[in-house]
């Protein structure tokens, strides 16, 4: 387990998750529609298409670190294969998977 705060708080949360602690709070408060985002999963890989394409976009320009460009890029490839499923919160679009075990 990690420690992650926020002005919030502390939180813990698994180490091997992907998200943080604010997709890890919506979660717990935020089921709005009742339809969880993991029932689109062709729009959760639209996104991750598109966050790819922003991290090499912004790599390329120099205004993202080479490092976080790769960790994005590698998490948006795991996404698009499938290995994530949605977060059941919108809010948190930054961070909308978590692992699919």
């Amino acid at each position: 387990m990690r420690i992650e705060r926020d002005f919030l708080g502390k939180k813990e949360l698994p180490d091997e998750a992907y998200y943080g602690i604010q997709t890890s709070r919506a979660l717990e408060h935020f089921y709005v529609t009742g339809i969880p985002v993991k029932a689109y999963p062709e729009f959760i890989k639209a996104l991750a298409m598109i966050k790819k394409a922003a991290a090499e976009a912004n790599c390329q320009l120099g205004v993202l670190d080479e490092r976080v460009a790769s960790a994005i890029i590698q998490a948006a490839d795991e996404i698009i294969g499938g290995k994530f499923w949605a977060s059941s919160s919108s809010t948190c679009s930054r961070e909308p998977v978590r692992p699919s075990t």
